[in-house]
């Protein structure tokens, strides 16, 4: 097995940004992936393995006769597995080099996260921060900024008062409605006589009977608390944004391993 190079001598090294080797390395997983799955679909299929050559060869006879002939059988071997497993070795190769060299890298490669500190300028909200944490700290931002969005938002149409007694809750003014309530009257047509009862009549009318209080609550936030949280969550995403990509310029010198992994595997050949 020989190391792949340019110019068929020494390997050769080269440094790359981190940046350009996420970009090749996502390329060489999916064709890694492409190719190991090529080659276990080529060796289930056993037959592909099995050659023949079968030809008939009669007796010899006397007297002259015609030797009989009859076809043979001849089927040439498609695959090998030994060309399989290595085959297998090459496809893996190159995404063992870069999976190396970026994870190497990614031990020197930091980035600061830079916030605006209110005078036009900027601040270094958080110094040092590894490029693996930085990607992370981007996932987890994207998650926040998504829960922000989805929280209620006050109605801007009432006027809302944080309650003192109720951390994160808002108090409309109180509101009074009047209720009323049916009363039964007495209305008198005719007085009593000797011969005849009084004619009266009962109705009914609305008479105040109390007040209705009403205080409106809420735990949604007031927008402009809205609007800021989600303005920060994004000054914070751009400033992770901008710490990867100064951290992704780290330089990543050349490293390689699948030349010595899989020269020990299929030849036992320890690199000098």
């Amino acid at each position: 097995m020989t190391e792949p190079n340019d110019t068929g001598g020494a390997p050769r090294r080269r440094t790359q940004t981190l940046g350009v080797i996420l970009g090749l390395l996502d390329g060489a997983k999916k064709q890694a992936n492409a190719a190991v799955t090529a080659l276990h679909r080529q060796s289930s299929d056993r037959a592909r393995f099995d050659g023949l050559t079968r030809e008939y060869r009669p007796d010899a006879v006397a007297d002259g006769a015609q030797l009989e002939t009859l076809p043979g059988e001849h089927k040439l071997v498609e695959l090998t597995a030994e060309r399989q497993v290595r085959d297998l070795a090459g496809a893996l190769h190159r995404r063992l080099d870069l999976q190396l060299t970026m994870d190497t890298a990614d031990t020197t490669a930091f980035g600061d996260v830079r916030v605006p500190d209110g005078s036009g300028g900027e601040r270094v909200l958080i110094a040092h921060v590894p490029a693996t944490t930085l990607l992370v700290m981007t996932k987890i931002l994207e998650d926040v900024r998504t829960f922000i969005r989805n929280l209620p938002v006050q109605d801007p149409a009432k006027e809302w008062h944080a309650d003192p007694n109720a951390d994160g809750v808002y108090v409309t003014d109180v509101t009074e409605t009047v209720r009323n309530k049916k009363t039964p009257k007495v209305l008198l047509k005719a007085a009593a006589t000797e011969r005849h009862q009084a004619d009266t009549e009962v109705y009914w009318i609305d008479e105040r009977a109390g007040v209705w209080q009403r205080v409106e609550r809420t735990g949604a936030l007031p927008p402009n608390r809205y609007g800021a949280l989600l303005e920060r969550v994004e000054l914070l995403l751009n400033a992770v944004r901008t710490a990867r990509e100064e951290a992704n310029q780290v330089v990543a010198p050349d490293r390689r391993m699948g030349y010595d992994l899989f020269s020990y595997l299929l030849d036992g050949r320890l690199s000098s």
